[in-house]
């Protein structure tokens, strides 16, 4: 099967009973191809109430607003800037660093923040994290964001760089199969995917970046929730998928949820979330090919899928993969889950490339806003700059993700990103393997 991910779909920590799954675990448990463990639930806790904007420090600055919930005394009242308590406060104050959001209010629009060369969007500027709904200090799990009312997959030229950084860290901090370099270059890679599950997350880049709840993000914006079901049905009800027990490769007493609205897709029994009708197959005996309109057609989870649309990236369709029109060159024909470019020059902001055994190009322009023909240490690709080389289908980025304090560091598109954990609901950051940890820790962790 070709799968964007790395690491086999194992448990990666256990918590008490509780344990954490992987992303790809999740999309294979409820296909029935593997044994998944159980998976941490992270649930959400009320935030504190206090005094009128006494919000601590770190998240946007000081917006004017109601009603304050933050500090350590009764609940707040009127209109206050930010102080040094804890909490959050409903309409505006927050704390050091950021930009107030329009009205007052501290970054209710989009709120990104971070530090280093991460910057932010609407109403949410600042060194020292965001200033989504004048939300300030230590984190808790009550998310602050809402999921698309109409999720779609955005142009690559659509996509935020510095949404990407901060989604790649929360997203790569909690399902541990691509880690953090690797999901950025998932992200942006997402136009030329087929239309599945772990295909399609930008569809909700905003909702993952402004929760500033850790890895209950995951479960906020996609629905994904695994715990105990004693009495769990297999379902599909309004779009949301039901997994339960050994049935969905979990452990007996366990059922599982993913919401398949989250991500623009239609829930299936057999394939989970899919992009149009399922027709099943045989991996063993289905031949790939090609559709009419020129889309790779090939077998995997028992269900037939369809790759992107060759001629749109100027490629041709053959034996079930993109490949390109030119001379043949040293790849090999590749697969119809995904469309590689292999980059071996640049002529401007072009990157000559090899697709599937034969020489094809690429504007890289379309392939994200700043982005043109790069190279580093011999590597060209499409990107936002030279730094590092970006992550690429099987293989890690040549730059490493490290932790320097709560400070996560890591290849975003050819460019270093510093990113903040505690900004985006974290305690901090940590990259050990054997302790579950891969970037920024999430409290259930600490």
């Amino acid at each position: 099967m070709a799968r964007r991910f790395g690491r086999s779909p194992t448990v990666t920590k256990a918590v008490g009973s509780i344990a954490k799954v992987s992303w790809l675990t999740l999309a294979t448990c409820f296909v029935w191809l593997s044994s998944c463990g159980e998976s941490e639930h992270h649930g959400s806790r009320p935030p504190a109430h206090g005094t009128a904007g006494s919000g601590s420090g770190g998240r946007g600055s000081a917006g004017r607003g109601a009603a304050g919930k933050a500090g350590n005394g009764a609940a707040g009242s009127a209109a206050s800037p930010a102080g040094t308590g804890g909490g959050e406060s409903t309409a505006g104050a927050a704390g050091d660093g950021g930009l107030a959001g329009a009205a007052g209010v501290a970054g209710t629009t989009a709120g990104l923040g971070g530090s280093g060369n991460v910057t932010t969007s609407a109403g949410a500027a600042g060194e020292a994290g965001r200033g989504q709904s004048g939300s300030g200090g230590d984190s808790n799990t009550t998310c602050h964001s809402a999921r698309a009312t109409t999720p779609t997959l955005p142009a690559a030229t659509e996509l935020d760089p510095d949404g990407v950084a901060l989604a790649a860290a929360v997203i790569g901090s909690c399902w541990d199969d691509d880690g953090v370099n690797r999901n950025a270059s998932n992200l942006w890679h997402s136009n030329l995917a087929a239309g599945r599950l772990y295909n399609r997350v930008a569809t909700e880049l905003a909702c993952i970046v402004n929760a500033d709840c850790g890895c209950d993000a995951i479960d906020h914006c996609f629905g994904f929730d695994v715990g105990p079901g004693a009495s769990c049905e297999p379902s599909c009800h309004g779009g949301i998928f039901t997994g339960c027990g050994r049935d969905a490769g979990l452990v007996d007493g366990y059922r599982a949820t993913f919401d398949c609205n989250s991500v623009g897709l239609t829930c299936d029994m057999t394939a989970l979330c899919t992009d149009g009708a399922t027709t099943t197959c045989d991996v063993a005996t289905f031949v790939s090919g090609c559709t009419a309109d020129g889309r790779p057609e090939y077998c995997d989870d028992g269900v037939v899928w369809h790759g992107v649309a060759c001629g749109a990236l100027g490629l041709s369709c053959d034996r079930g993969a993109c490949v390109g029109t030119g001379a043949e060159c040293g790849n090999s024909l590749g697969d119809g889950e995904v469309v590689e470019f292999e980059g071996v020059g640049c002529t401007g902001d072009t990157l000559e490339a090899c697709v599937g055994g034969k020489s094809a190009t690429l504007d890289c322009t379309t392939q994200g806003p700043g982005f043109g023909c790069r190279e580093h240490d011999r590597s060209f690709f499409c990107g936002l700059a030279s730094e590092c080389v970006p992550a690429a289908e099987g293989s890690d980025s040549n730059f490493a993700a490290t932790c320097d304090g709560s400070v996560l560091t890591f290849c975003n598109a050819g460019r270093i990103e510093h990113v903040e954990c505690t900004s985006l609901g974290f305690t901090g950051c940590d990259i050990d393997g054997a302790k579950g940890h891969y970037g920024c820790v999430p409290r259930q962790f600490e």
